[in-house]
């Protein structure tokens, strides 16, 4: 049996706002919060991608940023076979 593949793998990274709803308890001293979870808005990567959201930006490298993401999601994605051709 001969199994061939090709694959193209790739990363892009993107930089935006994303709203969060969070209910929990605030430390007044620390400005931390403490909470059994939170929510966000609904996005659609390839709406970014596709640069369909304005507010989002395409950046080369996260660990240059000059502020620091206090979330990070990933996805991936997949074409369908005969794409690539």
């Amino acid at each position: 049996m001969l199994l061939v593949l090709n694959a193209l793998v790739s990363k892009e990274y993107f930089l935006g706002d994303l709203p969060v709803s969070i209910r929990g308890f605030k430390d007044e001293q620390t400005g931390g919060v403490t909470t059994k979870g939170f929510t966000t808005d609904f996005i659609k990567p390839f709406e970014i991608e596709q640069g369909m959201k304005k507010e989002w930006r395409k950046i080369d490298n996260p660990e240059e940023l000059s502020i620091k993401p206090v979330l990070r999601m990933a996805y991936s994605d997949v074409m369908p076979v005969g794409e690539l051709q």
